[in-house]
């Protein structure tokens, strides 16, 4: 089997898989800054620490991150960049990772009420993975579209800045 690169494996199958589970190009963000790195200092000088990107960062709606999807090469085992894209996933509050090295997909869900109880499920059939990819946007929908009320009060008898 030929060793393929992290940006071999992102090109031939992780960006084709995104693309059929109905993503489209201007909700994938590939290589995208998390930070700006560390900054390090001595005396009187600094300088900045290696800056972290994700490889891909997937948006339900402009500046709304619904899902990481972290890849690492086919020398790898498929969940070497689980605690790489889980270090992401708490930093930008997004729900959903997906790490892959072209072989097969781990899926880990963030959020412990939903239905989708997969948490590091390994998936070797692609089919499974561009289905769940299709389910997160409308899982999305579902959240962002709810009638949250966090006190307990009734939406009715809230003020107009509790429904904000």
């Amino acid at each position: 089997m030929t060793m393929l690169t992290e940006q071999e494996i992102r090109t031939r199958f992780i960006t084709p898989a995104i693309s059929k589970a109905g993503w489209s190009f201007s909700q994938i963000r590939e290589e995208y800054a998390i930070t700006k790195g560390r900054i390090i200092t001595r005396g009187g000088t600094y300088k900045r620490d290696k800056a972290k990107f994700a490889d891909y960062v997937l948006f339900y709606r402009p500046h709304i991150p619904l899902a990481i999807v972290e890849a690492k090469g086919n020398n790898h085992s498929v969940s070497d960049g689980m605690q790489q894209a889980l270090d992401y996933v708490e930093r930008l509050l997004i729900p959903f990772v997906f790490t892959s090295n072209g072989d097969s997909f781990t899926f880990h869900n963030m959020l412990f009420w939903t239905r989708m109880q997969k948490d590091d499920v390994l998936m070797k059939d692609k089919q499974i993975v561009m289905e769940i990819l299709s389910k997160i946007e409308n899982m999305a929908q579902m959240i962002l579209t709810a009638n949250w009320c966090w006190s307990g009060v009734p939406v009715s008898l809230q003020k107009w800045y509790q429904t904000i």
